[in-house]
């Protein structure tokens, strides 16, 4: 199996264990064996490991690309780094850790530079980037509970048909079908 379907296919099944555990967590709050807190608590870890693997998978693909370890029908890698295992290091420039969503200035300018075409990390659709800042927005906002982040989740969730209690990044979670974000 190609390494980017391995990925993808690790992606889902982590995905598919947490929708497990959303829905047991749910099934608790109806027999009361646990209550709203408890379960918006379950909701805002659940999310961050969700949107965290994610971050990883595009990491993960990013860097086999350019490693080579990962061929692409849409792009090819711009250069070849020798000894392979110095790609990583190139790619994180002494840092620690890189940002990955949203599919921004950075992650384009990375793309750019050692990618030919810079796909997929550019020529996403419109509502594609939308989404994924969107959903960064609420990472920021479950992850830092700061002003700036509850505003900026205000800002790009305010457009939707919420009810009240579904206008927090909690209740947002708890408002949408099991398996969906959209």
């Amino acid at each position: 199996m190609p390494n980017n379907l391995r990925a993808a296919n690790k992606y889902h099944k982590i995905v598919d264990r947490l929708e497990l555990t959303r829905s047991k967590v749910e099934s608790l709050l109806a027999s009361r064996k646990i209550n709203l807190n408890d379960v918006e608590h379950v909701y805002v870890g659940l999310f961050l490991r969700a949107f965290a693997e994610f971050e990883a998978l595009v990491e993960s693909v990013f860097v086999a690309i350019v490693s080579g370890s990962r061929k692409s029908t849409h792009t090819k890698k711009r250069f070849r780094i020798t000894p392979s295992e110095q790609v990583q290091e190139i790619v994180f420039r002494e840092k620690k850790y890189l940002d990955w969503l949203p599919i921004d200035g950075r992650v384009e300018e990375r793309a750019k530079l050692f990618l030919d075409p810079p796909k997929p990390f550019l020529g996403l659709t419109d509502q594609q980037e939308l989404t994924l800042k969107k959903y960064s927005k609420l990472r920021n906002a479950l992850a830092h509970q700061s002003e700036y982040s509850k505003r900026e989740f205000e800002k790009y969730f305010r457009l939707e048909a919420l009810r009240p209690e579904e206008q927090t990044p909690t209740g947002y979670l708890r408002s949408k079908p099991s398996g969906t974000l959209n």
